[in-house]
């Protein structure tokens, strides 16, 4: 079978709209027994896996509306080891269990987030002879079931709690912030507040109403917040509940 090419949503500095559109449809389950089709698909998923250097691929990202994904299946750097998971699901998280770390995806090259997952999970999928497979993840594992699993869903990882970015690529940051404003419109940051310094008189003053500010701070304001878009690339003064 051919190792296929990844479906990403910008290139050569430009946003792919119809990239974007299809990497945010909810992809279909997978009926039993499984068809010749969906055979293909497991078969590319597994050839293009072993040639590109990731830990996960979904199917979408290859170019098919299936939910099913390849992951590795141990934590462990050196362990080759990888499964097929078809219709995933994750039935229970612990809320109080909690990992930030970096992530990246082969579908927004060239950009790292550090993003908040839940650490302890307890996850559902088929083999592909239909039996049913249940096992609880942490760590890595779990980061990487989430991550796929949004993707099936038809979510990309900017839509989740983003703690921090990361990019020496000028360009890069541009494309976030154009794929931002794609998604989810002019989206202003809920901390951002203008205050009348004297009524009437167009002074306005700008403050951080972020919890992890104390008090006014003009000077990160003047920083971080020009941006009608969220720049939570680079601000470290948010609550943890986001709106993306």
């Amino acid at each position: 079978m051919p190792v296929k090419e990844i479906i990403k949503v910008w290139d050569n500095g430009s946003i792919i709209k119809e990239n974007v559109k299809f990497l945010m449809t909810h992809t279909k389950d997978v009926t039993f027994p499984i068809t010749n089709n969906v055979g293909t698909i497991i078969n590319d998923l597994i050839d293009t896996y072993e040639k590109i250097t990731c830990a996960g691929i979904a199917a979408n990202q290859i170019g098919y509306n299936k939910n099913i994904f390849i992951g590795k299946k141990y934590d462990e750097d050196e362990n080759d080891d990888f499964q097929i998971y078809i219709n995933p699901i994750i039935d229970k998280v612990s809320e109080d269990s909690l990992q930030t770390g970096p992530e990246g995806c082969l579908s927004i090259p060239d950009l790292s987030l550090n993003i908040e997952r839940y650490d302890k999970i307890s996850v559902r999928w088929y083999d592909q002879k239909g039996r049913k497979k249940t096992d609880k993840a942490s760590g890595f594992i779990s980061r990487l079931f989430q991550h796929e699993i949004e993707h099936l869903n038809g979510k990309l990882m900017i839509g989740g709690r983003i703690h921090s970015g990361r990019s020496d690529d000028s360009v890069i940051i541009s494309l976030y912030y154009d794929l931002v404003e794609l998604l989810f419109g002019e989206v202003v940051c809920p901390f951002y507040e203008q205050i009348d310094v004297v009524p009437f008189a167009k002074q306005i003053k700008h403050r951080c109403k972020s919890k992890l500010l104390d008090g006014d701070c003009e000077k990160f304001v003047d920083i971080y917040c020009k941006n009608s878009a969220r720049t939570y690339m680079t601000c470290t003064f948010f609550d943890k509940k986001m709106v993306l």
